[in-house]
């Protein structure tokens, strides 16, 4: 996805695309509710990327995962904002299907570089 696409858009494109696998968030500008509220379609989703140019929050990066907990593979946020302080063990789903996540704060937030290869950890 290289326009921005409000959260009408966002939604056609997850109920209309019922196998969607791969998604990708390219462009510029803070991304969100839009995202957010468009997944629960998503059913098959098990790939998502959201570029360095599309800001997103600690807290929307914890809903995406919430809400495709059950079908997501690999996931990489490279612009994440939030406070130091803001990173609450509490609020991360259990992930069973993922394999990696990738998260990049934003030099301000409480993520620095962060690469986590889940099967790794289960060793």
């Amino acid at each position: 996805m290289r326009a921005r696409l409000d959260l009408e858009k966002m939604k056609y494109l997850t109920r209309t695309c019922k196998k969607l696998k791969y998604l990708e968030m390219r462009g510029s500008g803070i991304i969100g509710e839009s995202l957010t509220s468009a997944l629960p379609d998503a059913r098959s989703l098990e790939k998502i990327f959201v570029s360095e140019q599309c800001e997103i929050t600690l807290t929307a990066v914890q809903l995406v995962l919430s809400t495709c907990q059950k079908s997501l593979a690999e996931a990489s946020f490279m612009r994440v904002l939030g406070t130091r302080g803001g990173f609450l063990a509490d609020r991360w789903p259990k992930l069973d299907a993922l394999r990696s996540i990738h998260l990049k704060g934003d030099g301000d937030s409480c993520l620095d570089l962060v690469f986590l290869d889940s099967r790794a950890m289960r060793t």
